[in-house]
């Protein structure tokens, strides 16, 4: 169930120049590029999606295809799968699978080192098969901002190089990658061993965000969910609609009893019990009261509460709002409880696939993922041009009234 559209705010635009100058290096770093690691964030995974990845991918793989016995693979890393109901993971991989066949599809968690291990092996698998084509392998980490690269990119090196350190720095809020990283070895074949691969290395990159989020109510809802999984610029949405937004879908989710109910246990025996949903007003004021949340002269610090609750949410929140399999997480819902029906759980998710990547496909038809800026410097630089056409053809007449003009 959509959050209203009219309560939500404008999607904001955030796309500093680091990711603008990644962006300009990106199709010479594809054409070194032999293995491309994509993340994504499970707790949103088709929120999380890149489109603009899709046609960069796409180019890189018929460019590879040419070179005879080049490595091109691409790996889809569904990252904080530990922050999810497991009981949605398989038969989202199935759907995302039937959806997409040529890819891969890979679960990590940064609390799970054998998912870590079971992709760095997939990696040296790899190397192995091409050993006899290529001298090493070099792989590409991309991703929205925040979805955890950096992380991805340490436990990689640390499964594959014994006594290697943390090489990257991380961080829980997004932009701390700002810039292409220097070559890192994740594999090393040992000498003696007889061993046919060869070496792996990896780049590091800045999380790339669109550079618009859209201004029909898709992007207005795009916008407020990345905010929720911090992969935006801190600020650039209030705690308290991000709160509000959280309330309304952990209603929708668990309707009897919602995810927060736990939040709000009574401290002592005068206090009632709650039960059943609330609006955002109501549960705020709860929070507030039980957490002991107050302003100066008592009032409730609404703010800090909003804050709280977010923060709650990003780190085990989202492990425990969808237990009546009304959906899973914030991109899949569909109203009636299926039980364990996992084959209908699959169905309905890949319907709601096939639903997201026709919605973005309808923002780029209409032209609601392009920036009213970037409309106002696309009309302005044809008529610069138009101008130009008209001096330069004013000069040649002037040079020469007799020559025919080019146009």
């Amino acid at each position: 169930m959509a959050f209203p559209a009219a309560l939500l705010p404008a999607a904001p635009s955030w796309y500093p120049g680091h990711m603008n100058a990644f962006v300009k290096r990106l199709p010479v770093l594809l054409s070194q590029t032999d293995i491309i690691l994509e993340l994504r964030d499970t707790r949103m995974p088709l929120t999380s999606i890149n489109p603009a990845f899709e046609s960069r991918v796409h180019r890189w793989r018929a460019d590879r295809k040419m070179k005879l016995g080049s490595c091109c693979e691409r790996i889809i890393v569904y990252g904080k799968r530990d922050l999810v109901s497991p009981w949605g993971l398989e038969p989202f991989h199935k759907a995302m699978q039937a959806r997409h066949p040529e890819e891969k599809f890979v679960f990590t968690a940064k609390t799970d080192p054998r998912a870590l291990k079971s992709l760095h092996n997939a990696l040296v698998n790899l190397a192995r098969t091409y050993a006899h084509s290529h001298t090493e392998l070099n792989v590409l980490i991309m991703g929205m901002p925040n979805v955890g690269k950096s992380t991805l990119l340490n436990g990689l090196r640390t499964a594959g190089i014994p006594g290697a350190s943390k090489a990257l720095r991380t961080s829980a809020l997004p932009g701390m990658t700002r810039a292409l990283s220097t070559r890192l070895k994740l594999y090393d074949p040992v000498p003696g061993k007889h061993e046919v691969a060869c070496p792996i290395y990896a780049f590091d990159t800045p999380g790339l965000m669109l550079p618009f989020l859209g201004s029909g109510s898709y992007g207005r809802e795009r916008g407020v969910r990345l905010a929720l999984i911090a992969a935006l610029k801190e600020g650039m949405y209030d705690y308290d609609l991000l709160a509000t937004y959280l309330v309304h879908r952990l209603n929708f989710l668990q309707p009897d009893s919602p995810a927060y109910l736990p939040l709000l246990v009574p401290r002592n025996s005068k206090e009632p019990p709650v039960t059943g949903s609330l609006d955002a007003e109501e549960f705020l004021d709860l929070l507030c009261a039980r957490r002991g949340m107050v302003l100066k002269g008592g009032f409730p610090d609404y703010a800090r509460a909003a804050t709280w609750f977010v923060q709650w949410w990003r780190e085990n929140g989202a492990l425990v709002g969808d237990n009546t399999r009304r959906g899973w997480g914030f991109d899949f819902d569909w109203g009636d409880e299926l039980g364990d029906v996992e084959a209908e759980m699959q169905a309905r998710m890949e319907k709601r696939i096939i639903e997201h990547f026709a919605a973005i496909q309808e923002e780029d038809e209409v032209g609601e993922r392009i920036s009213k800026t970037h409309k106002l410097n696309v009309a302005r630089a044809e008529v610069v041009k138009k101008r130009k056409e008209k001096q330069r053809e004013r000069a040649i007449r002037l040079e020469n009234p007799n020559t025919p003009i080019d146009t």
